[in-house]
C-alpha cells in the first residue's frame, strides 16, 4: 500500500466501530459518540467520529495509539439496539473463503494455517438446503482481522496437510485455473482452443449461397445452344441387360416382342425354330450360340435351309463365324 498520501498518524489513532445488531444501519453519530463515553474514552480525547460509504461502520481518531490499543483490547461495546465492535484502523476485517479441502480436516488446523497472515476471528462451514435437507459444502468461511495491504500476501492456492486448496479473498483478482495467471477465470483464458460451432442441416439450408465479390467467379448460366442436344427418352433408349431379362437401364422391365406364330423376335424381327436352353437362373448355356449355328450348318444341304431359320442369339457373332 502506498503511503505517500497517507498520514500514519492519523491512520494509527483512528479506531473503526464495525456496528452489529438490529439498528445497525441507522445508527446516529450521538448514538456512537455517548456509546465510546459509556466505554471509557473521554470526550477531550476524541478529534472526530465519522462514516464512509458504509451505512455499518464507523470511525472515530482518538488523540493518541495508546488509546486506541485500550478501547480495542476493551472487547465490544454493548447498546440497547446495537452492538460495537472496535477494530484499529490500520488493520481491517476479511472474510476469506477455502475451498476444496476434505471435511476430515478440523477447523481449529486450518485456522493455525492462517493466523500467520492475521488474528482469525472465526471459522465455520458453510451449509446449503437441498430438498429440506441441510448440507455443508465443503467451504469454510474464515474471519480475520488483518493489517491493510497484507490480504495481498495470502496466496491464491495452498497445500495445507496433503491437500490443495483454493483461497478466495473480495476485492482481489482471480486466479486462472489453467494458466495460473492472475488478472482472469479459466472460462476468458486467452490460450484457450477456440470452439468451432457446427452448423446443422437447417442453418446450412437457410444461409445464403451468394459467393463472395473478392475470389468467386460471376456464375455463366450456359444458353440453348450450349447445352448441347436434348438426352433422348429412357424408355426410347433402353436396352435389354445381357442375361436376357429385359430389363433396361433405368430399370423398367421392357415388354418382349411376339411375332404372329406366337414366337419372340430377334433383333432382325426373325425367329428360329429352335428355343434356347436357358439355365435355371435365367441365363443361356455357355456355348450355345456357337452350338446352334453349327448344328443348323451341319443338317443336310445348306441350299435346303434358308438362313432365316437359323437360331441367331447374337448378330454380330454370328457373322464372325460365317
Amino acid at each position: 500500500m502506498s503511503e505517500d498520501h497517507i498520514d500514519l498518524d492519523v491512520l494509527r489513532s483512528t479506531v473503526r466501530l464495525h456496528v452489529s445488531g438490529p439498528r445497525r444501519n441507522t445508527v446516529t453519530r450521538f448514538e456512537i459518540v455517548k456509546a465510546l463515553l459509556d466505554g471509557g474514552v473521554p470526550g477531550k480525547d476524541m478529534a472526530s467520529v465519522f462514516r464512509c460509504e458504509a451505512p455499518n461502520t464507523w470511525f472515530a481518531t482518538l488523540s493518541n495509539i495508546d488509546l486506541v490499543d485500550r478501547t480495542v483490547a476493551a472487547g465490544p461495546i454493548s447498546c440497547e439496539q446495537f452492538v460495537l465492535h472496535p477494530e484499529p484502523c490500520d488493520q481491517r476485517r476479511l472474510t476469506i473463503r477455502v475451498q476444496w479441502l476434505p471435511s476430515w480436516i478440523a477447523d481449529n488446523a486450518i485456522a493455525s494455517y492462517f493466523e500467520g497472515y492475521g488474528k482469525v476471528i472465526n471459522v465455520h462451514r458453510e451449509e446449503t438446503d437441498i430438498s429440506g435437507v441441510t448440507l455443508e459444502t465443503g467451504t469454510r468461511v474464515i474471519t480475520m482481522v488483518i493489517r491493510e495491504g497484507d490480504q495481498d500476501d495470502i496466496p491464491h492456492r495452498i497445500r495445507i496437510f496433503g491437500k490443495t486448496a483454493l483461497i478466495m479473498v473480495p476485492g482481489r483478482p482471480p486466479i486462472c485455473l489453467r494458466c495460473q495467471q492472475v488478472g482472469h477465470v479459466r472460462s476468458k483464458c486467452p490460450g484457450r482452443p477456440v470452439e468451432t460451432t457446427k452448423l446443422t442441416y437447417a442453418a446450412k439450408v437457410a444461409r445464403p449461397l451468394v459467393p463472395s465479390t473478392a475470389t468467386a467467379e460471376p456464375i455463366v448460366l450456359p444458353t440453348q445452344d450450349e447445352k448441347g442436344p436434348t438426352p433422348p427418352n429412357q424408355e426410347e433408349t433402353a436396352s435389354p441387360s445381357p442375361g436376357g431379362s429385359g430389363v433396361s437401364d433405368s430399370g423398367k422391365r421392357n415388354s418382349p416382342e411376339i411375332d404372329e406364330e406366337g414366337f419372340q423376335r430377334t433383333k432382325r424381327g426373325r425367329h428360329s425354330n429352335r428355343s434356347p436352353e436357358v439355365l435355371s437362373n435365367g441365363d443361356l448355356v455357355p456355348g450355345q450360340r456357337f452350338r446352334s449355328v453349327y448344328m443348323d450348318m451341319s443338317e443336310g444341304d445348306d441350299s435346303d435351309k434358308d438362313s432365316d431359320d437359323r437360331l441367331v442369339i447374337d448378330e454380330d457373332e454370328a457373322e464372325s463365324i460365317q
